[in-house]
């Protein structure tokens, strides 16, 4: 591996992301984590949007840098959208991530996550960073060859991609090698 590499893994190791879900506990947990930690708060169809954002605001006011999930399918529409954007910006939050949502019918206009990146874009959002979420093991309803399109299609919005849960190394590595 190279030394550029070496070090971007060093560094990304250095500074872990803990993930939430928002749900009774979720505060109590929090407190477990280290001062001042990044924690990503997951956007579920039983929960939805709006627990994500209450429990992000309460994660902030706690001292934690958040990121979002925000699920395209639970956007009812551009104003909505509009809306979650303008609260994030004045939070402060500059890191959000967004996936297409597990919610079996689309709320809104938004059936994947390129959609509402798409509508995002056009809207003039100013986050530093999106990321978008990878599938090494394969998704249960997208085929791969979808996959692969649709993460393509997500790179001129997207900073960054963060796989699914995965424990199998070899099966990273060989997607990584893959979309590369």
């Amino acid at each position: 591996m190279s030394d550029a590499r070496n070090e971007a893994l060093v560094e990304a190791l250095a500074q872990p992301r803990f993930e939430l879900i928002p749900m009774e506990g979720a505060i109590e947990r929090a407190a477990l984590l280290p001062e001042g930690a990044k924690v990503t708060v997951t956007c579920s169809p039983t929960r939805g949007i709006e627990s994500t954002l209450l429990l992000g605001e309460e994660l902030l006011a706690r001292g934690f840098r958040i990121v979002p999930h925000i699920a395209a399918r639970l956007v009812a529409d551009r104003v909505h959208l509009d809306e979650i954007v303008r609260r994030l910006d004045d939070l402060g939050v500059r890191e959000i991530f967004v996936i297409g949502g597990d919610a079996k019918k689309p709320v809104g206009p938004f059936s994947s996550a390129v959609e509402l990146l798409s509508a995002m874009a056009d809207s003039g959002h100013d986050f530093e960073h999106v990321g978008i979420g990878g599938y090494p093991e394969a998704h249960p309803n997208i085929d791969d060859e979808t996959l692969r399109q649709t993460l393509l299609d997500k790179r001129p919005f997207a900073t960054y991609v963060v796989s699914q849960m995965c424990f199998d190394p070899d099966a990273i590595l060989n997607w990584v090698a893959d979309i590369r």
